[in-house]
């Protein structure tokens, strides 16, 4: 018994012994993998940093502190305001600074042509943030794993162009524009269409539809663009780089989700209303012969906006709607399918050019298809929905700006040139 007593402690230690290694390397892992992805996170900011910075500044290579140089620079070498010193910055900000703890970073940068693994995209300048780092490794050293090396580098870039867009497609996947099965839809754009899927069948047209761009706009796509027939003007630029979303800055409005300014649903099929900004926790609904203006402010919605007029119409001048992601249908929603709608954004303040506003975490899909007497003029930014549109006349559609997860396009739209904002947006930054 005691010689058994003894060989199973001896088998017990040496199964501690074991455990104890597995369990030191599965700790070094996790705590590599996270450095991995901080590292990942601090290459993105310094190089969105410091193309954002160049933007800014017009650009060009040696005027007004846009660096450019092909030859590694580090950050502990960098001085003075600088599209370098404010990538070097943000990589400080999100926890690498060059030369402290095993951390290096360095930054090239170029003025206008393709940066380095664009697949030939035109760029007005571009920003490389290579961010590395030796860790010690505490519990692998017992194996002779005494250091291990992880980094990232990211590539951000000014797209030449336009200075801003009209459409941001920010989703996945196939079909992320889309035409309505050859319903000969058109659209035109004042500036650029951004979509960054990369999937082969990211847009896809049918045989009598059109998408034309103008003001020296063009469709970007990051992967295919499947015309079955449909034209394109000018020609669609293929395999390009991510875009970034260009209010991503953008905050949401505070207001108090727990007290309701109008707690019950409004709904008019006749008459003449006026409506006023607070928190409508439940709908508004304009139909029938209704005729509905929205004073100027901020209204925070959880339910659905719907317009489905026949004579009526909905006006509102210096109007956000804010579609929360509160309410038991999972947060505000627009709902406009017929009828004369005609919004205008803010000219100045906070929400200076944001007409529609939905929360970042409400997929709720959002639907614009009054046709030619659809009018919203500013931002509609619904990052996280899928858009069905058709609307805008020709000659005298507003400035507008989407932004969203996909849309698709039923008849015949008319997209402005992109809206001004209070905010700093850098649209055609694009990251790898």
């Amino acid at each position: 018994m005691r010689n058994e007593s003894g060989q199973a402690a001896i088998t017990m230690t040496l199964s501690l012994v074991m455990l104890m290694g597995v369990l030191g390397f599965v700790t070094d892992l996790g705590w590599a993998y996270y450095k991995q992805q901080s590292a990942q996170a601090a290459a993105e900011a310094a190089s969105l940093a410091g193309a954002a910075y160049a933007a800014a500044n017009g650009a060009t290579c040696g005027v007004s502190g846009v660096n450019c140089t092909t030859t590694p620079t580090n950050c502990s070498s960098v001085s003075g305001t600088s599209a370098f010193e404010t990538a070097c910055e943000y990589a400080a900000a999100n926890g690498f600074t060059d030369g402290s703890g095993g951390a290096h970073v360095t930054l090239t940068a170029g003025g206008s042509g393709s940066p380095p693994g664009s697949n030939g995209i035109t760029v007005n300048y571009w920003v490389s943030a290579n961010v590395t780092q030796s860790l010690f490794q505490s519990f692998s050293a017992v194996f002779g794993n005494k250091s291990l090396g992880i980094g990232s580098a990211v590539t951000a870039a000014s797209l030449a162009g336009p200075s801003s867009g009209t459409v941001y497609v920010l989703g996945s996947g196939p079909d992320t524009v889309t035409t309505n099965a050859g319903s000969g839809a058109t659209v035109a754009a004042g500036s650029s269409i951004y979509v960054n899927s990369t999937s082969s069948s990211a847009v896809v047209l049918k045989g009598t539809d059109s998408v034309t761009c103008t003001g020296g706009g063009q469709l970007h796509v990051c992967g295919g663009c499947q015309k079955n027939g449909a034209t394109v003007s000018p020609a669609p630029d293929t395999g390009c780089a991510n875009h970034a979303d260009p209010y991503s800055s953008m905050t949401p409005p505070s207001y108090n989700w727990w007290s309701c300014d109008y707690p019950s649903s409004i709904s008019y099929s006749s008459g003449t209303h006026t409506l006023n900004p607070g928190h409508y926790c439940g709908n508004i609904s304009v139909t029938g012969s209704a005729k509905v203006t929205f004073s100027a402010g901020v209204y925070e919605m959880d339910g659905t906006l719907t317009v489905n007029t026949t004579t009526g119409n909905v006006t509102g001048t210096g109007t956000t709607f804010y579609l929360t992601s509160d309410g038991y249908g999972g947060g505000g929603k627009c709902n406009m399918t017929a009828g004369t709608v005609n919004l205008t954004a803010p000219t100045s303040g906070t929400w200076q050019g944001i007409a529609i506003y939905q929360d970042r975490s409400n997929s709720n899909s959002c639907t614009m298809t009054c046709g030619s007497t659809q009018k919203i003029s500013g931002v509609v930014y619904v990052p996280s929905a899928n858009v069905t549109h058709c609307g805008g006349a020709a000659g005298s559609a507003p400035n507008q700006t989407v932004v969203c997860n996909k849309i698709q396009y039923t008849g015949t739209t008319n997209h402005n040139v992109g809206a001004t904002t209070a905010y700093t947006c850098t649209p055609g930054v694009v990251v790898r």
